[in-house]
């Protein structure tokens, strides 16, 4: 049978497109909130636990405690730090110019003047800017809307900062790069935070922790990934578990297992590696679902959220290539050279240490 190591390592994988995909169903699941309708989306209706965004939102937790534990154990923390920070702020920062900067004072209900020298215009634009709290508004925006913040989406970047940081500490005591300490101490965490003993470091709140704790299980999965066998079984398993435990407080443990095996058969198969050749639009598509989703309803505020949903996805996915080949890439590209420069540095390194003569 294959293992994770097995299929993961297969040069094609579908991982960008169901990125793609994910941040496309976050702007589905939160129409329903922005409309204001009051109902709820097909996933919440069958599931009784999460909608369809919050359903993407766990999923991009697992990718990434996979692909970012891959990261750091393959490249080190120094280059592993630079590639997170190019990854993230570039279009985090511009992002927040423009909503900021720039729509904030068109739509905000209080005068330019006065909304420039609102607090709470720089404390969401420092806050979040560096990655420190959650801000959700920024003063008079939105607020004839149903739902009046700018971005109810960047919770979890704030979250996803945390994560990177607590990787790049545990990799630093060592502890990610043994095995076995390292399955001791993810045991730890989830029995723990599950039981409500104690929380995520860094992060505060249900949603947050079980966020985080999909993440870690990401990471779990990378470490221990030559010994889990991919089979169907495991997937049938999992199915009677979320079926017998539906509509109980447990439910939430057949749930998890349905996710992770979705993302073992899902995201390491083939039929989805054209969007490599494409670009990945999905971190612009997510930044600016939200707060296009919400000029939306400025300007169309009888739409349905299926309205919503389709002319939000159309615009964001247009904002979403242009951040791509605008912002991230070139900034992506930077990251790549400066890998470069490190593995250039280390041949020198080696080839100074082997022509030394012994002592």
């Amino acid at each position: 049978m294959n293992t994770l190591q097995d299929i993961s390592e297969a040069r094609n994988n579908s991982i960008t497109l169901v990125r793609l995909l994910a941040s496309l169903a976050v702007i589905y699941g939160h129409s329903y909130a922005v409309a204001g309708s009051g109902g709820s989306d097909w996933v919440m209706r069958i599931t009784g636990f999460a909608h369809a965004g919050g359903v993407a939102v766990d999923l991009f937790f697992l990718m990434s405690g996979f692909l970012v534990t891959a990261s750091i154990l393959k490249r080190g923390v120094f280059v592993y730090a630079r590639s997170r920070m190019l990854r993230l702020f570039p279009a985090l920062w511009v992002y927040l110019g423009i909503t900021t900067l720039v729509i904030g004072p068109w739509v905000s209900s209080l005068s330019v003047f006065d909304y420039f020298s609102n607090g709470q215009t720089w404390a969401y634009l420092y806050h979040l800017g560096f990655g420190l709290t959650t801000e959700w508004f920024l003063p008079g925006v939105f607020e004839e809307l149903k739902n009046k913040g700018v971005n109810g989406s960047i919770w979890s970047v704030i979250v996803e900062i945390r994560m990177y940081i607590i990787v790049a500490v545990v990799y630093l005591s060592g502890c990610l790069t043994n095995r076995s300490l390292f399955n001791v101490l993810a045991l730890l965490v989830v029995v723990g935070v599950w039981s409500g003993l104690l929380e995520v470091p860094g992060v505060k709140g249900e949603t947050d922790n079980h966020v985080a704790l999909l993440f870690l299980i990401g990471a779990f999965l990378y470490v221990n990934r030559g010994s889990v066998v991919v089979s169907p079984i495991y997937f049938i398993f999992a199915l009677a578990v979320a079926g017998m435990t539906h509509g109980t407080p447990k439910f939430v443990y057949g749930y998890n297992l349905v996710l992770i095996c979705v993302f073992i058969f899902l995201v390491f198969r083939s039929f989805g590696a054209f969007m490599d050749r494409l670009g990945d639009y999905s971190y612009g598509v997510y930044l600016w679902g939200w707060p296009v989703q919400q000029l939306v309803m400025l300007l169309f505020p009888q739409a349905t959220p299926g309205v919503n949903a389709f002319v939000s996805s159309v615009v964001a996915l247009t904002i979403g290539v242009a951040s791509w080949h605008l912002v991230e890439k070139p900034c992506l590209a930077l990251k790549d050279r400066s890998f470069e420069r490190w593995r250039g540095w280390r041949k020198v390194g080696v080839s100074s240490a082997s022509a030394r003569p012994a002592e």
